[in-house]
């Protein structure tokens, strides 16, 4: 399933790091989207689905 993941990073440093690695990625794909899902990662690395977003 297409998907994109916003991370979270503890530190500027961090932040910085992973943009400076990822900056020249250039891969993209087409796809149609008829839902979103916000989606929490807890502490234990669990996988909680907050909401469901239909799009018409």
């Amino acid at each position: 399933m297409p998907h994109m993941t916003v991370g979270y990073f503890d530190n500027e440093e961090k932040f910085k790091i992973a943009i400076n690695d990822t900056k020249n990625i250039v891969d993209s794909f087409k796809t149609t989207v008829n839902e979103i899902s916000v989606e929490i990662i807890d502490t234990n690395a669990d996988s909680i689905i907050e909401l469901n977003i239909p799009l018409k």
